[in-house]
């Protein structure tokens, strides 16, 4: 099932395209954030995919992700990511 969602960060906008029914099978990540390096957003979508969809699943892949590329997203954090990609406000 297609889900759009769009939450409001602290300092900047994360909109959210996920298809996931029990697992993510798409999703795309845009907004008005910065995160660095600039490839990463790709990739972390890429890991995303196939990953349970549920909130301690989504979560502990985004910080492994984070952690693994050294990831700096300045004014968003990774429970943003989560929050946004989970739908919640």
């Amino acid at each position: 099932m297609l889900r759009k969602f769009v939450f409001k960060a602290k300092k900047g906008l994360i909109r959210v395209k996920v298809d996931a029914n029990g697992t993510i099978h798409e999703i795309q990540i845009t907004g008005d954030f910065f995160i660095y390096p600039e490839e990463a957003l790709p990739l972390l979508e890429k890991k995303l995919i196939g990953t349970p969809y549920k909130k301690e699943e989504v979560k502990r892949a985004i910080s492994s992700f984070v952690k693994e590329n050294n990831v700096q997203m300045p004014f968003v954090t990774e429970e943003d990511f989560v929050r946004a990609i989970m739908g919640e406000s």
